[in-house]
């Protein structure tokens, strides 16, 4: 399984900070002729934060996950 993840943030203003984040992962089994497995996952993520004074803070996130594989639904055990 092969992962990357990547993460960045900037404070837009004084009261604004908005931070952001991708994760990806890719796997592959073929080890097998009969078994040939592929998987593949996004994940990005924003998060804003806004502090209008020092002691109030507002928090709000989204993330969206996406995964996708490939593989056999039954791998045969005998085959004759």
């Amino acid at each position: 399984l092969h992962e990357i993840l990547l993460k960045g943030g900037m404070k837009a203003t004084d009261c604004v900070n908005v931070a952001a984040s991708l994760k990806t992962s890719y796997g592959k089994n073929s080890d097998l002729d009969t078994l040939d497995v592929h998987q593949w996952k996004i994940q990005p993520n924003i998060n804003v934060t806004m502090t209008p004074c020092e002691t109030v803070a507002f928090n709000t996130g989204y993330t969206y996950d996406y995964y996708q594989s490939r593989g056999p639904v039954a791998i045969p055990l005998f085959d004759g």
